[in-house]
C-alpha cells in the first residue's frame, strides 16, 4: 500500500514537473515571437525591410498575433507585395498571445502563464475586412477596396472618405466627410480628419485647399525631425499628388523623397519618382 501511495505521489511531482516545463519553455513559440517582433522593430529602425519581414513572418505571429499581423501586413502593402500581404491577412485565425510572459523570470513568467490561463486572452477585434480594403486601396482597385470597406461592421468613417475620394464618388464621400468631422471635431489631435478632408479636396481639385489641410495634419504629428518616424507617409504621399497636380514637379519630388528617408522600401514613392524622372 505505502508503494502504491508513493509512486502515485512520484507521478504527480512528475506531472507537476512536465506542466511547469511546458509553461516556462524557453523555446516555446510564443516566447520566441516576443524576440521577434523586438527583432522587427530593430530591424524598421535600421531600414532593413527584408530582415523586419522575416522577423514576423512565422506561423505564430501570423495567425495569433494581432499587433504582428498587421505589421507585418501593413509593411508588405507598403513595399507593394501585395499578394504576401493578402495571404497574411487571411491567414489570421483568431487573437491567442501570452508571449509578453517571455522577459520574465522563471516564476514570473509561470504566474504570467497561469494568470492568462485563469482570465483567458483580452478580446481584439481584427478587422479582416478593413484590412484587405486598405490592400485593394493601394493596389488601386477601389471597386474591391469599397466592397470590403462596407462589409467591415465597424467602419473607420475618415478612411470611407479618402476611398470614396479616390474612387470618384463625391456624393458619398461628402457623407463620410461629415461623419469623420462630427467625430473629431473636439479631439486634441484629429489628424485622420485634416487627411480625410484634404483628400475630399483633391478629389473636387482644389488641391492648394488640400495641401493646407494637409500641413495642419504635419505640424500635429511632431514627427518631422525624427529620421526613423513613419507617422507622416500618408500625407506626404498626398502633398506630392497635389504638388503634381499643379505642376510643381520639384516640390513633388521633395515630398516622395521625404517618404524614402524614413521607408525607402516604399513602393508607391519609388513608382512615382520614376514618373517624374522620364
Amino acid at each position: 500500500m505505502v508503494k502504491i501511495v508513493y509512486s502515485f505521489l512520484v507521478l504527480i511531482v512528475v506531472c507537476i514537473c512536465a506542466c511547469v516545463f511546458y509553461l516556462v519553455n524557453p523555446n516555446d513559440a510564443q516566447y520566441k515571437s516576443y524576440y521577434s517582433q523586438l527583432q522587427y522593430f530593430k530591424a524598421m529602425d535600421s531600414g532593413d525591410i527584408n530582415k523586419a519581414i522575416d522577423s514576423l513572418n512565422n506561423p505564430v505571429s501570423i495567425k495569433y498575433h494581432y499587433a504582428q499581423n498587421f505589421m507585418l501586413s501593413n509593411l508588405l502593402i507598403s513595399a507593394g507585395r501585395y499578394d504576401e500581404a493578402q495571404k497574411v491577412i487571411e491567414s489570421f485565425e483568431k487573437e491567442y498571445d501570452y508571449s509578453h510572459c517571455a522577459p520574465r523570470k522563471f516564476w514570473g513568467k509561470l504566474f504570467c502563464r497561469l494568470e492568462f490561463a485563469a482570465i483567458g486572452q483580452p478580446k481584439f477585434e481584427y478587422r479582416k475586412n478593413l484590412y484587405l480594403s486598405k490592400l485593394y486601396f493601394a493596389k488601386g482597385d477601389y471597386k474591391k477596396a469599397v466592397e470590403y470597406d462596407n462589409a467591415d461592421k465597424n467602419r473607420d468613417v475618415c478612411y470611407s472618405t479618402r476611398l470614396l475620394s479616390a474612387s470618384g464618388d463625391i456624393d458619398a464621400a461628402n457623407k463620410f466627410m461629415n461623419l469623420c468631422a462630427k467625430k473629431y471635431e473636439k479631439a486634441r489631435y484629429p489628424r485622420a480628419m485634416h487627411i480625410a478632408r484634404g483628400s475630399y479636396l483633391m478629389a473636387q481639385k482644389n488641391y492648394k485647399a488640400a495641401l493646407s489641410e494637409f500641413e495642419k495634419d504635419i505640424k500635429l504629428s511632431n514627427c518631422q525631425s525624427i529620421k526613423t518616424c513613419r507617422g507622416n507617409s500618408t500625407t506626404y504621399l498626398y502633398m506630392a499628388q497635389c504638388y503634381k497636380k499643379l505642376g510643381n514637379n520639384s516640390k513633388a519630388l521633395e515630398y516622395y523623397n521625404k517618404i524614402l528617408t524614413s521607408e525607402p522600401w516604399n513602393y508607391k514613392a519609388k513608382e512615382e519618382i520614376k514618373k517624374l524622372k522620364k
